[in-house]
């Protein structure tokens, strides 16, 4: 593959990757507190306190961990009404320079520096911009409601939820939450299933409900003509998941070994999001799907190499199939729209692309 290619390849998966972060994304932040806290650390040890909502589920780990473990001497974690404490023990001398990495499964990762002297301890606010003190009562349930509905804690969102009507505007439409109060209800209903044997209730059960919950992975082979190399993989939720796909024609093959003295060489890159569309026997079983993305062209023109883009915007469907009783073949089905940045290149991209895709669930 030549340099010129692989810049190309480069350049466009992280393009797909950056723009469909960029709209995704939610930021945690962290605001230090003027809390003093008297700490011991035997003039050794210093220690972080993490205070978050109990929505947040937070883990830590050090930019200086490595194979003989972590920079966190010890982690202790305790319930305040609506927050959490965490308190982190550092040995202050191997702290210079280090950051600690804080992670959340619905946040981007979020940094903050470390540096302690010895008995020194530093206290932080850890929260989501969106959820400001200046907001709207109702609207700050709302936003917890949705948080615990994302983790799939439907009662806790149900409660959040009603929690907002509590303090509603009387000019302001319910209907919203009114919406949000049934789906939750639904889910709650979907999900409260019983052991017939032991007549446990499964979804307060923190292992089986994570069974029940609709979420898995798929890996398919993807067929067009002109590009039967292809290759997706996406997360499919009981809400909004991801996908990503790369396509590369097999004329790419022929380009390279004549060093683009054949026709043309292709490549596709494209990201998305998944959403259940239709249940059957009270089971999700197709999934319908969109995104966007990139198409890098390379044809020889009059003996001239010549490179083009195009947008490439995607919809399709996919079907779980259960096998054996468990799901396991998932076929899909893409309509992809090229649109060339440049009209004379068309005729190479074309304009609908019929894609078929069949592979595993896991």
């Amino acid at each position: 593959m030549t340099q010129n290619n692989m810049k190309k390849i480069i350049l466009l998966f992280a393009i797909l990757i950056a723009s469909h972060a960029a709209a995704y994304a939610q930021h945690l932040e962290a605001k230090k507190m003027p809390d003093l806290i008297a700490y011991n650390g035997q003039g050794k040890y210093g220690i972080i306190v993490i205070i978050a909502h109990n929505s947040f589920v937070l883990t830590f780990s050090t930019s200086l961990d490595g194979p003989r473990g972590s920079q966190i001497i010890k982690q202790e974690t305790r319930q305040i009404g609506i927050q959490t404490e965490y308190t982190l023990t550092f040995d202050a001398a191997k702290t210079k320079g280090a950051t600690l990495r804080i992670e959340e499964p619905n946040h981007v990762l979020l940094t903050i520096p470390i540096g302690l002297s010895p008995n020194e301890a530093v206290k932080y606010l850890v929260d989501d911009p969106e959820y400001e003190d200046s907001k709207p009562c109702h609207r700050k349930h709302i936003i917890l409601g949705d948080r615990f509905f994302a983790k799939s804690e439907y009662e806790m969102a149900k409660f959040e939820y009603e929690n907002s009507l509590k303090c509603w505007p009387e000019d302001e439409s319910d209907v919203e939450i009114n919406n949000k109060i049934s789906d939750t209800d639904k889910k709650i209903r979907e999900l409260t299933m019983f052991d017939d044997e032991n007549n446990v209730n499964n979804f307060a059960i923190p292992e089986k409900r994570s069974a029940l919950l609709t979420r898995f992975r798929v890996i398919s082979y993807e067929f067009e003509i002109d590009a039967s190399i292809g290759l997706a993989f996406g997360i499919y939720k009981d809400k909004f998941g991801e996908y990503g796909s790369i396509r590369i024609s097999p004329d790419v093959f022929s380009f390279l070994a004549t060093k683009g003295k054949s026709r043309r060489s292709e490549y596709n890159l494209t990201g998305g999001i998944t959403y259940p569309l239709i249940k059957i026997d009270g089971k999700d079983r197709i999934w319908a799907y969109g995104g966007l993305g990139l198409t890098a062209l390379d044809v020889t023109v009059e003996g001239a190499l010549k490179t083009q883009f195009a947008v490439s915007p995607e919809i399709g469907a996919m079907l779980k199939i259960p096998v054996g009783g468990k799901d396991m073949i998932a076929l899909k089905y893409t309509l992809q729209y090229r649109n060339s940045v440049k009209d004379s290149y068309s005729v190479y991209f074309g304009v609908i692309r019929s894609i078929v895709g069949i592979g595993f669930c896991f």
